[in-house]
């Protein structure tokens, strides 16, 4: 939308003024829900702060996001989450994917 402000939001989803979150965005310890690497493969979960665009407007914030990365990724790999619990949830789903594992 052009235009519109640019919303952020702190971990809990709480509304915050983009200078917070800027300087947030710089602090490691509080971007980084996960990291693990798995057979050459990283995954990465972090708070973003910043929702990823969603068709549905009622739906809540989408952002954390978990992104992996290395050799044995053919494609772009990313998902998206509203809450940390979330986030932490579908982080482990994702190592275990990648560990050959289903849960």
């Amino acid at each position: 939308m052009a235009g519109a402000a640019l919303r952020s939001f702190d971990r809990r989803g709480q509304p915050i003024d983009i200078a917070t979150h800027d300087r947030l965005l710089y602090d490691e310890a509080y971007c980084l829900v996960a990291r693990d690497v798995i057979h050459g493969v990283t995954v990465s979960t972090v708070w973003t702060g910043v929702p990823a665009p969603c068709l549905d407007p009622s739906s809540p914030p989408l952002i954390f996001q978990t992104a992996a990365f290395g050799a044995e990724v053919e494609e772009v790999f990313c998902r998206r989450y509203a809450t940390e619990t979330d986030a932490i949830a579908g982080h482990a789903e994702v190592v275990a994917e990648f560990r050959g594992a289903r849960t």
